[in-house]
């Protein structure tokens, strides 16, 4: 899907107003880039099926993403006017004044005696943190993306560009190592799931449930009240902080106990609980065989991508790095002139 979708962008990119802007070329190149990242290694449906703990494995597919974002900042930087940046410090009141937006414009007079100041801050983050994402420290690489995200942030508010400072912060959003979100995570507490003990689909539902919503779930067998409830309600039972969700609320018992805890708010809006739990009858009532849930929710173990799909990427960085920089008639002129001066 990464891969249609990018083709039919860069397709569009001539004639959709709402692509073609200083970001249309950027956004091609990501998007069919994406296509050979570790997706299935990632969140998500296929990352769920696997049985295994997850534990992160390193891959040089991320290299052709290295490469873009170190040639579009620091090549950048060493080809901007260093006495407009840095020695006068007119630039980022120039690019304000021309391409502001009603903040930008406001801000080149009202914050002018900052400018000059912003100005060289522009050229250094733009020189200088490209060189820090190689650094394979996760603190480096995670102030190189700090720094160059504040840049963004501030195109964002104050310039008419387009969507470049929302595909470019997208962009920096990849080199975010696990450290990063391990710092803004909350402890997560545990939730027991009390299912049927005879039931292979419950079992196996669970737990690809538990890790496509990232909580951390102890499942059951149901013994005790928790096999009261379940025989009388005909239902799982989740329990969560001391207290027991029938039906479709121990969707919202997850949840809460999940990153994805903001979408618990939905069962306020009024009518959806009863949606929720006309959901789970439809299910609960028509079980899966065991064999559909080793069909539809088998275990398959997350792979890394193989060296072929480190050369395609590269070789893709380099061809569309000619496209970028001269399109595609022109690309393939140079190609033709290149090949036959060998």
């Amino acid at each position: 899907m990464a891969l249609l979708g990018g083709l039919l962008l860069v397709s569009l990119d001539e004639r959709n107003p709402f692509v073609l802007n200083t970001g249309h070329q950027l956004m091609g190149a990501f998007l069919l880039l994406s296509a050979l990242l570790p997706l299935a290694g990632s969140w998500g449906f296929q990352a769920a099926l696997d049985p295994s703990p997850k534990e992160a494995f390193r891959t040089p597919v991320v290299l052709p993403f290295l490469l873009v974002a170190f040639t579009a900042y620091f090549l950048n930087a060493v080809a901007k006017d260093f006495e407009a940046y840095f020695l006068q410090g007119s630039a980022v009141y120039e690019a304000m004044a021309n391409y502001g937006n009603p903040l930008g414009e406001w801000g080149a007079e009202a914050l002018a005696p900052l400018l000059p100041w912003l100005s060289r801050y522009t050229w250094l983050v733009e020189a200088g943190a490209p060189l820090l994402l190689l650094v394979p420290l996760w603190w480096a690489r995670t102030l190189a993306v700090l720094l160059l995200g504040s840049l963004h942030l501030g195109f964002l508010l104050f310039l008419d560009i387009g969507n470049f400072p929302l595909v470019m912060l997208s962009f920096l959003a990849l080199f975010l190592p696990k450290e990063f979100w391990r710092l803004l995570s909350r402890p997560r507490p545990w939730v027991r799931v009390h299912y049927d003990g005879g039931c292979g689909f419950c079992a196996r539902a669970v737990a690809v449930l538990a890790r496509l919503l990232g909580v951390r779930v102890q499942a059951l067998p149901a013994e005790g009240e928790a096999l009261d409830l379940l025989l009388a309600r005909r239902s799982w039972v989740v329990e969560w902080e001391g207290k027991y969700h029938l039906e479709g609320w121990g969707f919202y018992a997850l949840l809460r106990a999940s990153p994805l805890w903001p979408l618990a708010f939905l069962w306020r809006v009024p009518g959806f609980p009863w949606l929720a739990n006309r959901a789970y009858r439809l299910v609960a009532d028509r079980r899966p065989s065991l064999a559909w849930t080793r069909r539809h929710l088998p275990e398959r173990p997350v792979l890394p991508p193989g060296p072929w799909a480190v050369a395609v990427a590269l070789a893709f960085s380099l061809v569309y790095g000619f496209y970028s920089l001269y399109g595609p008639w022109d690309s393939f002129v140079c190609y033709l002139i290149w090949t036959l001066g060998m």
